[in-house]
């Protein structure tokens, strides 16, 4: 069975854009991947496949009806999918036991994404529309996705009694559109992390010799199971009608696009990210996921380190490793016991980490990435990989020598000094307490430092901002109201305002009755009203210590004209935001990604 990704086009059902490949260049070898760390490999070239899906589409158009409408604070919902719940109009009799069924599976203590990440992995166990039914049998599912099978069964009729299919491309440009600015950053990033690995994925498994069967009289009867040739495969969705900045992450199940039977792959095979709608591509869950898709190969080549080939009982390696995680604060249930997985993500997050060291270009810097790495490093040994630091450390030599890290990780795996490791939760305290430290006073010390600012300033400043994280909009105008009325060019406050005027629907725009030419007449006026508020506080930010104000108001005014699509004078912004550098708290890397992937604009039209 070979995966081809152009099929994706005809079986998603909503058209999806690839690339010609003459846009890519082939995966790096590793003799040469130490020679550059920028380049492109096209996702297809690596059986990553980009795009969307329609099962997905019908499965969360019935999750929307059934009351799944959350989004983070200062968010509103997208126009796609408001519109969506008004054009479907199904019978009430449906929407009722749509919203039944997600009711009574509702947990308690569960926050919204993670009660909606069982119905989008339910999504793709489904067959393709019409029948939208199950194609996995439900006890071959994975527990939370099980609990939710029957949900199929509603998403189909769904499907069927309404326009779904006949509305569908109607989307399909919108959904591309999203799909395309993923395009660049998931090939460069392919190419950063072959390139850091000198390694290339592994996406065509051979069938092994079966063993073979005989009866008690000698006679060979045949092999078990026939063994099928697997193709690996990893899957980008963009999900319009999911919250904003939500991602979920699968790789327990088996996708069943392009498969007739479930047999022609197995589980762990697949590996699957569904990204809802952003303001830029939300890469950091993509690039793990990739990650993972590299490296679970090599440790399931090397199995044998792990378990002994004669008995398949642990090694006493693993058994260290296991006794390891009994210092993890906060393990996690999937990395329990489970030493193969704790290996992998031990070096994903390691890898994370070397290649932030390895991308640093600012030598005074060096000691303060290393020290996030550690910060960072130690919160997932409290999840459970525990060999994170280790890998951290070998994968220097990784960098140096430019060898395949497929010949250097039974080297690696085989050193771990289990003396040093059962020692690193003691620095924890004080590398966790130094770091904190450091990232708070860098937020702050450009406000204490600016002439005229006392710290009851600054700390109703701190405070407005954290209302305005949290969506409380009003209290925090509230704040910067007073603040701005004896200091009216208090560069932040001004920032703060901007800030919430860019985020709060006016009073008609809230309005349900209001007719849709003056709900877009009020966004235009408050959009504008926002860009001059971030004029106004980039005019009056210090040039010696708000720096970050500058970057970050150029970004989203860039981001507002990319909204309203005023595409050259976005660049303009971000291209402003781009000169003033990678300051500390700044929007460098978000104006660089926005010169290339603009936001969707409100029209939709092509760029």
């Amino acid at each position: 069975m070979k995966f081809n990704p152009r099929s994706f086009i005809c079986l998603a059902g909503i058209s999806l854009l690839f690339f010609s490949p003459l846009m890519g260049q082939t995966p790096p070898s590793p003799a040469t991947a130490s020679q550059s760390q920028t380049g492109f490999v096209a996702p297809q070239d690596v059986s990553v496949a980009l795009g969307s899906d329609i099962r997905l589409f019908a499965v969360m158009a019935a999750l929307n009806l059934a009351g799944y409408d959350y989004e983070p604070a200062g968010r509103t919902m997208t126009d796609l999918r408001s519109r969506l719940r008004n054009e479907l109009q199904p019978d009430p009799g449906l929407i009722n036991r749509l919203q039944s069924f997600y009711r009574s599976k509702r947990k308690l203590n569960i926050d919204e994404p993670s009660q909606a990440a069982p119905y989008v992995a339910l999504a793709f166990a489904m067959n393709k529309p019409p029948e939208l039914d199950l194609a996995i049998p439900p006890d071959r599912l994975p527990p939370d996705v099980r609990a939710v099978a029957d949900f199929a069964a509603l998403a189909g009729e769904l499907f069927r009694r309404t326009n779904i299919a006949a509305i569908a491309p109607k989307y399909a440009p919108e959904f591309d559109k999203i799909a395309t600015t993923y395009y660049k950053p998931i090939g460069e990033m392919i190419f950063q992390v072959l390139a850091y690995l000198h390694t290339r994925p592994v996406t065509f498994v051979a069938a092994s010799g079966a063993p073979i069967v005989k009866d008690k009289k000698g006679n060979t009867i045949g092999p078990l199971i026939k063994e099928k040739d697997r193709t690996r495969r990893m899957f980008v969705i963009v999900d319009p009608l999911s919250a904003h900045d939500t991602v979920f992450v699968r790789n327990d199940l088996i996708n069943m696009f392009g498969l007739k039977d479930r047999l022609d792959t197995r589980v762990g095979d697949d590996y699957i990210v569904v990204v809802g709608p952003s303001d830029q591509p939300n890469m950091a869950e993509i690039k793990r996921t990739f990650l993972r898709f590299a490296l679970d190969p090599i440790v399931e080549h090397f199995v044998n380190e792990l378990f002994d080939p004669a008995t398949k009982k642990p090694t006493g390696l693993t058994q260290n490793i296991l006794n390891l995680t009994k210092q993890s604060q906060n393990i996690d249930p999937q990395l329990k016991d489970n030493v193969s997985v704790i290996v992998r993500e031990s070096m994903v997050y390691a890898a994370e980490a070397g290649m932030a060291r390895m991308n640093n270009r600012e030598p005074l810097r060096g000691p303060i990435i290393d020290e996030d790495n550690q910060y960072n490093l130690s919160k997932q040994f409290d999840r459970g990989a525990v060999l994170a630091f280790h890998f951290y450390e070998k994968f220097k030599g990784l960098e140096e020598s430019g060898i395949d890290l497929r010949d250097l990780y039974q080297t690696f795996i085989t050193a771990v000094n289990f003396d040093v490791e059962q020692k690193r939760t003691e620095g924890f305290a004080a590398l966790r307490a130094k770091v904190e430290a450091r990232r708070a006073a860098e937020r702050t010390k450009e406000i204490v430092a600016l002439p005229g600012v006392d710290k009851a300033t600054a700390d109703n400043l701190d405070q407005a901002d954290l209302m305005i994280r949290r969506g409380q909009f009003p209290q925090a105008s509230a704040i910067l109201n007073q603040i701005l009325t004896n200091q009216p060019t208090n560069a932040r406050a001004l920032f703060g305002m901007a800030e919430i005027t860019s985020q709060q629907p006016s009073a008609v725009e809230a309005a349900p009755k209001s007719d849709n030419d003056d709900k877009l007449v009020a966004q235009e006026e408050r959009l504008g009203k926002a860009l001059i508020l971030f004029r106004q506080a980039i005019a009056a930010a210090s040039p010696q210590y708000e720096l970050w104000i500058k970057s970050r108001a150029h970004v989203a005014m860039g981001r507002i004209l990319d909204f309203t699509d005023h595409r050259e004078a976005a660049i303009a912004e971000y291209e402003e935001a781009v000169k003033i550098g990678d300051v500390p708290n700044g929007a460098y890397k978000e104006a660089a990604q926005g010169k290339d992937h603009p936001l969707l604009p409100r029209s939709g039209k092509p760029q």
